[in-house]
């Protein structure tokens, strides 16, 4: 019996303390692994509302082009709706493609050397 105390109390005090340290060890290598895995699932989480982002502001940035073309457009649509509303639109276009003259005007036909 070298080496071992005479009451079996001192041997099972330190059986108790070593089996304490070994479960909490045990809970602490369980708590780190749930850290990591949470730590790995929140950066792949992050990255792809990064990448999620990043699509809706390229999105964001097409429309907000198309925007300013329509806006455009629109002018453009006003701007002749004005343009042939106007008496000098309404004159041209009877005089160049109607062929119509005012009233007191008169026309002359100017022809050439050849009688045509």
């Amino acid at each position: 019996m070298s080496g071992q105390p005479k009451n079996g109390k001192l041997y099972s005090i330190t059986k108790k303390h070593r089996q304490r340290k070994v479960f909490t060890l045990a809970k602490s290598a369980v708590l780190l692994v749930i850290l990591a895995v949470i730590a790995v699932f929140s950066f792949v989480y992050i990255n792809l509302s990064m990448n999620e982002i990043a699509a809706i502001e390229a999105e964001l940035e097409l429309v907000r082009h198309q925007i300013e073309v329509a806006q455009s457009r629109r002018q453009e649509i006003i701007d002749t709706s004005s343009y042939t509303q106007s008496e000098e639109f309404i004159e041209n276009f009877a005089r160049n493609f109607l062929g119509l003259v005012r009233r007191d005007e008169i026309i002359f036909i100017i022809r050439d050397g050849n009688g045509q």
